[in-house]
């Protein structure tokens, strides 16, 4: 549970206290801080207010999805297994458009990353 306490530091300069952020978490039946971040000393924590507010009203950025590298990874494993030249050597091609053993691996690479039927891969 994330709260927020005071918390009181003696230095040589004097006592401070700061105003925390921290996390608690029960193991073994006792209380241990897993994390605490300092906000700023209390008697300052007017001047760095806008600072505050605009650190923790930051928004993580969003995760970017890169749908190739599913598909990069099994096309370069067809490649090692001469997947393309396998089928090829068993059945004949038209001299226009893909090979055969080229579109099947094209329909068995969709069929493993998005379930589309034939028709819509010609798109």
């Amino acid at each position: 549970m994330v709260f927020i306490f005071e918390k009181h530091v003696r230095t040589k300069y004097g006592k401070y206290t700061y105003i925390s952020l921290g996390h608690n978490s029960y193991e073994n039946g006792k209380s241990k801080r897993l994390w605490e971040v300092n906000i700023a000393r209390k008697d300052k924590i007017n001047e760095r207010l806008p600072e505050i507010k605009r650190r923790f009203s930051k928004k993580p950025p969003k995760p970017q999805q890169f749908e190739f590298g599913l598909v990069y990874g099994l096309f370069s494993i067809s490649k090692e297994l001469d997947l393309i030249e396998i089928i090829n050597q068993y059945t004949s091609k038209r001299e226009q458009g893909f090979s055969v053993g080229e579109y099947i691996t094209l329909l068995a690479i969709n069929r493993a990353i998005a379930l589309s039927s034939k028709s819509q891969v010609r798109k």
